[in-house]
């Protein structure tokens, strides 16, 4: 519109095209990072044999991947919102859309388990329903927190995960995260319109040195306590830089990015719009975090949940800091991947 107003009548063309291009191509180089990511990682997990399966799950996975790259740029969130604009009927076909890859998922199952499918739909349409006919108003608040909840809590307790059973052992669910977030996004950024929850696709300097900082307190304090409590043990499985590289990449998009959105853009955003108290917020948020991690491992573990409350303090901080989820997810990515290269827990 600025290049409009200063230019009359010349032919705007190439200046249009030029916008839309630019994130086309980030969306695309996003998705085919991640997709040769996972491939690597597959392979190296001995899944290359599979061909048709494999090529099929990460067709999925590509599209997936494909509304998570697109929801994370302001110009589309700001015209899925006019579009929609309240009308139910919209809003279920775009989730309907977002459920959709599964299908090419289930092409490869013999014999689909059908009550993991209707759970999988149901964590799609449920939310949906409760986004679009949730309260408002005075009590937006709660409904936005319903929805949240109605994600998350299926997600955290692997209800869904019966619907992915190729891999064997579990492994398919990783495609549940894509979904999830897209879900996510689309329902509580652009259905509900909440505001502040920081998904942008943008990296700048000082969100790098927050999340430095950031990841340098955490490990003054969590590594001597990990290690003092039993819970690390220094090991070492270096096994390349291009595997170190795809794991991270993993790391960052099937951990760190949709827990950062959940308990940082969402439940912490929400916890201090209701109290007023960014410091409160923070700290609820991240005793929520830590006590999410319990369930992680055959046994409750009370060491891994004070870790991950103190990482959680850490991401919380990265947000306040930069009011974005790009400095919490890399100090989360981080954490992460020196724990998987050079300890064990």
């Amino acid at each position: 519109m600025e290049i409009l107003a200063r230019d009359g009548n010349k032919d705007m063309t190439p200046a249009i095209r030029k916008p839309l291009l630019r994130p086309i191509a980030g969306i695309a180089l996003f998705v085919a990072a991640v997709v040769a990511a996972a491939a690597l990682v597959a392979c190296g997990a001995g899944l290359c044999k599979a061909r048709l399966a494999l090529g099929l799950t990460l067709g999925t996975l590509a599209l997936h991947l494909v509304p998570v790259g697109a929801l994370a740029l302001p110009a589309v969130v700001e015209r899925l919102r006019r579009f929609l604009d309240d009308r139910p009927v919209r809003i279920f076909v775009i989730a309907a859309m977002l459920f959709a890859p599964y299908l090419l998922y289930w092409t490869i199952l013999e014999n689909p388990p059908q009550s993991g499918v209707l759970w999988l739909l149901a964590w799609v349409m449920a939310p949906t329903a409760l986004a679009v006919f949730g309260p408002r108003g005075r009590m937006r608040l709660a409904g936005d927190a319903l929805v949240v909840v109605a994600i998350w809590l299926p997600y955290e307790f692997h209800v869904i995960q019966t619907a992915y059973p190729w891999p064997a052992k579990g492994a398919g669910s990783l495609l549940s995260v894509p979904l999830g977030l897209g879900l996510l996004v689309f329902l509580t950024v652009v259905v509900r319109r909440m505001d502040g929850v920081g998904y942008v696709a943008r990296i700048d300097l000082n969100d790098l040195v927050v999340a430095a900082r950031a990841f340098g307190l955490f490990a003054l304090a969590g590594i001597p306590i990990g290690l003092l409590s039993g819970f690390l043990r220094p090991t070492y499985r270096w096994a390349g830089a291009w595997e170190a590289v795809a794991r991270a990449v993993m790391i960052f998009l099937f951990t760190a990015l949709p827990e950062e959105i959940c308990f940082r853009g969402l439940i912490q955003k929400l916890i201090e719009r209701g109290t007023g108290r960014p410091g409160a917020a923070l700290a609820i948020a991240s005793i929520l975090f830590g006590l999410a991690h319990l369930n992680n491992g055959p046994a409750p573990d009370w060491r891994y949940a004070l870790l991950a409350t103190l990482a959680g303090l850490a991401y919380g901080w990265a947000f306040l800091k930069t009011g974005r989820l790009a400095a919490p997810a890399l100090v989360h990515m981080l954490v992460d991947l020196t724990w998987s290269l050079a300890f064990k827990g």
